[in-house]
């Protein structure tokens, strides 16, 4: 039961793409996207993968080769997240990062995310994912995506979205069934133009957007609620979150960036 608790709480922090810094080791770039030129997502099934855009207020995460942006949570060591590579998938260029945000230091794993931009829709995509549970068992999560940003709506407007993940074990024990995840999004824009001053540094043309996920496990008896706050500043990207999960919030925030 612990075990499954651990890989719930990881779950969960890593859909909510929250920004936590990983004090796993540096993933071996050479593994990090295996499945991101097959021409569609590998397993599962994405969220927001159709639905028209808008006309877009500008480029609040620019996508270039070698663009990084540095976070610290709670205070912890700053890490960087950089982009490293493109890959085309069902015919998106996606650009890939270095890192996921979101892993969480208690549970050993290996992820890869990747961004795509179209019309002012914002697209994450988690490649599949291996994850060492604890106790000789490991997950094996596959890729999902979902907007985690419009950057044309105005203040009080909405996007919804539904994704589903498919979870397999290997190495316990005593056989785990697959479990198949379904969460439903919300994403609700909270001010747009802002002024928003982040360790000392102060940014302009900011949206701040809510981001409530609802995560249905099978043999849960309800949906379990993830709340995140995000600050994206206009040719910078993301700048601050504040994320509620399982009765813990967590703050991240940038303290360097580089776009190239």
């Amino acid at each position: 039961m612990k075990n499954f608790k651990n890989l719930v709480s990881l779950f969960l922090l890593i859909t909510s793409f929250s920004f936590i810094s990983c004090e796993n080791e540096p993933i071996d770039s050479t593994i990090l996207y295996p499945n991101a030129t097959t021409g569609g997502n590998t397993g599962g099934s994405g969220g927001g993968t159709g639905g028209g855009g808008g006309v877009s207020t500008g480029d609040y995460w620019p996508a270039t080769i070698n663009n990084s942006w540095t976070f610290s949570t709670d205070g912890a060591t700053p890490q960087e997240m950089k982009m490293i590579s493109t890959s085309v998938s069902g015919g998106n260029t996606y650009y890939n990062f270095n890192n996921v945000f979101g892993q969480g230091a208690q549970v050993a794993g290996t992820a890869a995310m990747g961004l795509r931009k179209n019309a002012g829709n914002y697209y994450i995509k988690l490649y599949s994912t291996t994850i060492n549970v604890g106790g000789g068992i490991t997950a094996n999560q596959e890729a999902f995506e979902y907007i985690i940003l419009k950057d044309y709506l105005s203040t009080g407007q909405t996007w919804t979205g539904v994704y589903t993940q498919n979870t397999s074990y290997t190495g316990s024990p005593v056989p785990l069934p697959s479990v198949t995840t379904t969460v439903n999004y919300t994403g609700t824009i909270l001010g747009t133009g802002l002024t928003e001053t982040v360790d000392g540094e102060t940014y302009q043309n900011v949206i701040k957007f809510k981001f409530l996920q609802e995560v249905s496990i099978p043999g849960m008896p309800t949906p379990t609620t993830t709340e995140s706050i995000y600050w994206f500043a206009k040719d910078v990207g993301p700048i601050k979150t504040e994320m509620s999960s399982l009765g813990t919030v967590t703050t991240t925030i940038l303290t360097d960036y580089l776009i190239n």
